[in-house]
């Protein structure tokens, strides 16, 4: 048991289940001191870091090639920057 708590993907996969459950909290309206207007790029922020740390930590993409790991660290950020620029053109 003490080596599967030590290992380092517990911890990433306890964090993406932190994650998870704050994202919940703040979608169904629960969480307190968020403005309505925020919630969307913040679950937008949440879930594309969440894909980035399952892409790293679970896909191995933190040892593939270097122009792998450029390509997908590119696709997060301009898909996440996408969508946030067209939420925030919509409002």
């Amino acid at each position: 048991m003490r080596q599967v708590v030590s290992h380092y993907t517990t911890w990433i996969w306890l964090l993406l289940v932190a994650l998870t459950t704050m994202s919940w909290e703040v979608g169904d309206g629960q969480a307190t001191g968020i403005s309505v207007s925020m919630v969307t790029p913040v679950l937008l922020l949440v879930a594309f870091f969440k894909v980035r740390m399952v892409g790293m930590h679970f896909m191995e993409l933190k040892t593939a090639p270097l122009p792998l790991r450029v390509l997908f660290e590119a696709w997060v950020v301009v898909t996440c920057g996408t969508l946030l620029l067209i939420y925030f053109q919509v409002i």
